[in-house]
């Protein structure tokens, strides 16, 4: 006689061991986006405009999206007033790249009023829970602002200094290496001759 062992029931559990483990690996890997962004209401025009490290408006350009741990949005924009900082006429302004950690959404060819803040490397910096708000929607905000200047001929702006004189030094540091390998190799073919 012979015997036949058939496992039944295994296959359907060990399919919804496999569910909930990719369920639990994602909820783990994508938890902080599942968290809402809580902002406090911003505090009036005026007080805003003490509390940021510059305030402009102007029309976004384009956009560029920075992938990695800190993933953000950078819009470039053409400034066309300015009421606090030194902004020049083209700015990047950084915002978180989702709304789960409070970004700012641009549009492009959008003009936007933007309460900035600097990052610690130098950087303008919006986020929603800032007065930053489409110009069509912040007539208020302009009214109570009054009067603004021009933004600084030349930019962009919202750039730390030291990244503009870091990249400065390293075309300098290229150019340097080039002439010292194109240097090296004359002197190593005029050895040979």
């Amino acid at each position: 006689m012979t015997h036949c062992h058939t496992r039944t029931g295994y296959g359907p559990r060990l399919a919804a061991l496999a569910i909930i483990t990719v369920l639990a690996s994602t909820a783990l890997m994508y938890g902080d986006a599942a968290q809402a962004c809580t902002c406090a209401p911003p505090p009036p025009s005026e007080e805003a405009l003490a509390q940021s490290g510059a305030v402009f408006a102007g029309e976004v350009l384009d956009l560029t999206v920075v992938n990695g741990p800190d993933s953000a949005v950078v819009a470039r924009m053409a400034v066309t007033d300015v009421w606090k900082g030194e902004v020049h006429e083209v700015v990047e302004v950084r915002t978180p790249a989702d709304g789960a950690r409070c970004g700012y959404t641009f549009e492009v060819g959008r003009a936007d009023l933007v309460y900035s803040s600097l990052g610690d490397d130098g950087r303008f910096v919006a986020s929603m829970c800032s007065r930053t708000a489409p110009v069509s929607d912040a007539q208020d905000d302009l009214v109570a602002l009054d009067t603004s200047t021009a933004p600084l001929t030349g930019g962009p702006s919202g750039q730390p200094e030291a990244t503009r004189s870091w990249t400065a030094m390293g075309v300098a540091a290229v150019a340097l290496g080039l002439g010292g390998l194109l240097a090296t190799i004359t002197w190593v073919a005029r050895r040979r001759a």
